[in-house]
């Protein structure tokens, strides 16, 4: 019965992030540009980039897209974090992780860096409510026409 009961709770939990990806995928479809996914506009964007410049983590806007792409299409770990008046929704490759909001907006994008704290950490220290879900064939498909919305911001 535990068994049963644990993967009926791992089915809603990637039900449940299924649904914040897309959020995030409707979003992307009104947007006309790659500010308009972000949360906190053009000018948040446009530092937060400078920063990942200035860091060596991205060379220019177009690379931090990619950048962005390619932790879409290759998150191993999703996690949700309950807590603030919005909750978050945390994706994770290798080396990037993205942080959006439950209604799609894009927070954060970035560089992991060793010993740096990680979104996850963070909501965890703040005692938010974090839970980690499955990235399912479905959530996978989400995320690839997430990534190729994104990367028509490139041409443009």
């Amino acid at each position: 019965m535990a068994e049963r009961a644990r993967g009926i709770l791992e089915r809603m939990r990637s039900d449940e992030a299924a649904g914040f990806m897309l959020a995030a995928q409707a979003v992307a479809k009104e947007a006309t540009d790659f500010s308009q996914v972000w949360r906190d506009g053009e000018a948040s964007l446009l530092r937060h980039i400078g920063d990942r410049i200035k860091l060596g983590h991205a060379k220019d806007v177009q690379e931090y897209i990619r950048k962005t792409c390619d932790c879409l299409e290759d998150a191993t770990a999703f996690a949700t974090a309950r807590g603030g008046y919005e909750r978050m929704v945390v994706l994770e490759s290798a080396d990037w992780t993205l942080v959006y909001t439950e209604s799609g907006m894009l927070v954060t994008s970035f560089q992991k860096v060793k010993g740096r704290e990680t979104p996850k950490e963070r909501y965890t220290r703040l005692r938010w409510q974090v839970s980690e879900a499955e990235i399912n064939d479905y959530i996978k498909a989400i995320n690839r026409g997430l990534r190729l919305r994104y990367q028509e911001f490139l041409s443009r």
